[in-house]
Parts: C-alpha cells; sequence; structure tokens
C-alpha cells in the first residue's frame, strides 16, 4: 500500500466543512449584511476565526494521521451534534434546514471513517506514513563503487527505489571504506543478465549494524537509459 488512505482525505476535508458552519449560519440568517460585516461584526469574527482555526489545525491533523486530533475530536463533535439539532429543531421544514446543518451533519457522517482499516493503521502507528517513504523492493545485485579519489570497492544494492538504493560493504574487503554524508560516488551494479546500471549518488546515512558497512544513497545522476531498467526492474520485482 503506497497510497495515502482515502479515508484520510475524507477526515480532513469534513473538519474544512466544520469550520465554515458559523459562516454558514450567519449568512442563511443575515444574508448579505454578513458579507458587509454589519451584523455584530465583532462577535461573528471572533467565532469564525476559532471554528476556522481549530478546523483547519484538526484537517491537517487528520491529513497526517495524528493521535493529537483525538484530543479535539470529543469535543468537536459535540459541537457538530448541538449544531445540527438546534438547526433542524427550529427549521420550519426539510426544505427550509440552513446550510450549516448540512456542513455540521456532513462532518459527523465522515467520523466513523477512523474505523477504516486505512486510517485505523496509520493512526496505530503514525511513525509508519508509508505513503510518505520511497517505495523499495530487494535486489541483492553485485555493485562497483568509485570514489572521487579513484578508490573502488566491491559491494552490493541490497534495495532500490527510483532515486535511491542501500550499498553494503561487508567486512572482509581489503580496505572498509568510510564514506563521509554529501560524498558523491561512482556506481555501477547488475541488476539482471545484460542489464547494467551507471549512476552517481551521495551518502546521506551510514549503517554499520551486523558488522557490516551499509550507506544509504541517493540518485543524483543517472542515464535516461539506465533509470528506465531501474524502473523496469521495480515494475516486475512489484508484479512478481
Amino acid at each position: 500500500m503506497r497510497d495515502r488512505p482515502w479515508a484520510l482525505f475524507v477526515l480532513s476535508i469534513s473538519f474544512l466543512f466544520l469550520s465554515a458552519v458559523p459562516f454558514l449560519r450567519a449568512l442563511h440568517f443575515y444574508g448579505v449584511d454578513v458579507l458587509q460585516a454589519q451584523i455584530a461584526p465583532e462577535v461573528f469574527s471572533l467565532e469564525f476565526a476559532a471554528f476556522f482555526l481549530v478546523g483547519s489545525c484538526s484537517a491537517l491533523l487528520a491529513w497526517n494521521a495524528s493521535k493529537f486530533v483525538f484530543l479535539v475530536l470529543p469535543f468537536l463533535c459535540i459541537v457538530a451534534g448541538w449544531e445540527s439539532y438546534l438547526s433542524f429543531y427550529y427549521a420550519e421544514s426539510i426544505t427550509s434546514v440552513p446550510p450549516n446543518f448540512w456542513a455540521a451533519s456532513a462532518f459527523l457522517i465522515c467520523q466513523p471513517l477512523w474505523l477504516a482499516k486505512g486510517a485505523r493503521k496509520a493512526v496505530s502507528n503514525p511513525k509508519i506514513r508509508w505513503w510518505k517513504t520511497p517505495f523499495r523492493v530487494n535486489s541483492n545485485a553485485p555493485a562497483h563503487v568509485r570514489t572521487g579519489l579513484g578508490q573502488s570497492y566491491v559491494s552490493r544494492v541490497l534495495n532500490l527505489s527510483a532515486d535511491g538504493m542501500l550499498l553494503d560493504i561487508k567486512p572482509g574487503s581489503d580496505a572498509l571504506p568510510d564514506f563521509a554524508s554529501g560524498q558523491l560516488l561512482e556506481l555501477r551494479f547488475l541488476l539482471g543478465p545484460l542489464c547494467v546500471i551507471h549512476c552517481r549518488a551521495e551518502v546521506v546515512r551510514k549503517d554499520g549494524e551486523d558488522g557490516a558497512n551499509r550507506y544509504g544513497l541517493k540518485i543524483v545522476q543517472i542515464k535516461s537509459d539506465s533509470r528506465a531498467r531501474v524502473r523496469d526492474y521495480m515494475d516486475r520485482a512489484v508484479a512478481a
């Protein structure tokens, strides 16, 4: 699953609906006077600003699957429920129900989406953020690395993404490298028979776990044919 959960998108929109409630209520009862700020402007402005601020912040929290949204969610549900009840109760008929009723009701109807599988998974561990991390496939491809000073190392590409890779150099090599963050490397690695990839990559992190020298690399320069081969390789890995 690489896409952001659709439920988070709908939930974030629902908070924006709620932020518009005071404006829709005032617009329904006072019409154009609201636009001209002639009806208690100081009260209306304060209420609208509060709803807009809380609704916008909550929309961002919902969009990013943050648990902090649940700090205000019970209160907002009470406010929306009360708004819907009063709007419907004082309406003369179903056709005269004001738009703030529909906005508050839409907010309430959307909240059960927190139980949807994608939203539930994202909220249970917001640090995952799988839709923000590059998609990677395992490769274990033999690689040859060359530094700007002419030093060469034999290694392996353990996994690969569209713009980066994890490079592994096992102990036992004649001389283990100590690449610095930001250092540029020339790479040539093999993804299959006659499928050679040439690129230049930047070191972004070092990982020395399990007695190995592992480096996270970001591709900064790659020819179009090599990029097409990487894309084809990843497509085949996903389809397998």
